[in-house]
């Protein structure tokens, strides 16, 4: 069947829109800092490295902008970027394919054309290479390609670049949010609020009223269990079911399965309430920390942490327990996979403020998690948008007005 081409839309191989510049072999490659084309269509950036001399003298070249670079190990997963003003004048090796515009194209187009999933999939089946695939500069340039008129690309260049943009500074207010966050954690935990008098712990300096405790004697700690994965009516259930992988989300408002009363009843399985702190043990996740947002149960390689109402809340317990993860992972020792047990984390020692203080410092964290938490849905919206838009505009099947 063949591909329908939008009218006045042209089909070629991109060689026909694109070409090499001229460069030159620099020199002294150790002197200049290197750029890195950061994966799934994330662009360059510096990298904040230098080239170290190598006995072959692997190549290495200056980028400028108006450069379409592409990672042709990394293209299929969105390796491709335009050189920025930040990164003009760095440089990259020859690992690193650089393009140009002809005249007949608009290069903001053709990035956004080549970041689609359409073209990945394209470049996909043509590399090569057993580890990291592979893409070589003539496989690149003999692909094919459906392009609009140069008016019509620049329009949709035009579009589909605002929208980055508004991506762009998006990311940059969460960051700018995150830094500030963990400025103010480490002031607040560490030294409280308005507090004068200092004293010294096992924890190192603490306000004087603070005291310290394990966690174990501040909160109720357990782990649950998996039902028999043979028995299929385990897992026909409206019973929430949180497994360690989903610990890497900061809070769980649902789960990826349920189980049923009977499998809660013939296994480890338990459940945790609302409110409580999951901390994962085991895996990929360990060390991860969660607020559970729903009554669910647990598997074994969760820790639930439910604070006594009588020394500590669970909102304190969470930020406090995510501010010392590191270190409590870090105490484990080995050079392997770090695991934590049940009996590491009770004996994790924290300080423990008033219950007042508790609740304000937890408030104040809380608050700026939600400022946080709204940039991130802002930024997952206009994501999904610019996938809308590209689908739409970059195929044809919405056409823009060219004035």
């Amino acid at each position: 069947m063949n591909e329908r081409i939008p009218e006045g839309w042209i089909k070629m191989q991109l060689h026909e829109c694109l070409t090499v510049p001229h460069k030159e072999k620099e020199t002294e490659p150790e002197t200049i800092e290197r750029l890195t084309v950061k994966l799934y269509g994330q662009g360059i950036i510096r990298s904040g490295k230098f080239p170290k001399p190598t006995p072959k003298g692997r190549p290495y070249f200056k980028r400028f902008i108006g450069e379409l670079l592409i990672g042709r190990q990394n293209l299929h997963n969105g390796g491709l970027g335009l050189v920025t003003k930040e990164t003009s004048g760095l440089i990259a090796s020859n690992a690193i394919s650089s393009f140009i515009n002809r005249a007949s194209s608009d290069l903001n187009f053709i990035h956004q054309l080549l970041s689609t999933e359409r073209f990945q999939k394209q470049i996909d089946s043509i590399s090569s290479g057993t580890g990291q695939k592979e893409t070589s500069e003539g496989q690149i340039l003999s692909c094919r390609v459906v392009v609009p008129p140069l008016l019509e690309q620049r329009k949709i260049a035009s579009i589909v670049t605002s929208v980055d943009k508004v991506i762009e500074n998006t990311q940059k207010q969460i960051n700018k949010l995150r830094d500030l966050k963990k400025a103010v954690m480490n002031e607040l935990l560490t030294r409280g609020i308005s507090h004068t008098e200092f004293r010294d712990s096992e924890l190192g300096r603490i306000p004087k009223e603070w005291g310290v405790k394990s966690l174990g004697d501040v909160a109720i700690i357990y782990s649950g269990g998996t039902p028999k994965r043979s028995n299929d009516s385990y897992y026909i259930g409206c019973n929430p079911w949180v497994k360690s992988g989903e610990v890497n989300k900061r809070r769980i408002y649902n789960t990826e399965e349920f189980i049923s009363d009977d499998a809660i009843e013939k296994s480890s399985a338990k459940w945790v309430k609302k409110g409580s702190v999951l901390i994962a043990m085991y895996g990929a996740t360990a060390g991860k920390v969660s607020r559970l947002m729903l009554d669910a149960t647990i598997n074994q390689a969760i820790s639930a942490v439910c604070a006594d109402e009588g020394f500590s809340t669970n909102e304190y317990l969470f930020h406090e327990v995510e501010f010392l993860s590191r270190d409590l992972l870090n105490s484990v020792q080995g050079s392997g996979q770090r695991n934590l047990s049940g009996q590491l984390i009770k004996n994790l020692l924290i300080p423990i403020p008033s219950l007042q203080e508790q609740k304000k410092i937890a408030s104040i964290l809380t608050s700026m998690d939600e400022d946080i938490e709204e940039k991130q849905r802002k930024l997952h919206k206009t994501e999904f948008l610019k996938k809308s838009l590209m689908q739409n505009l970059l195929t044809g099947k919405v056409r823009v007005k060219v004035s």
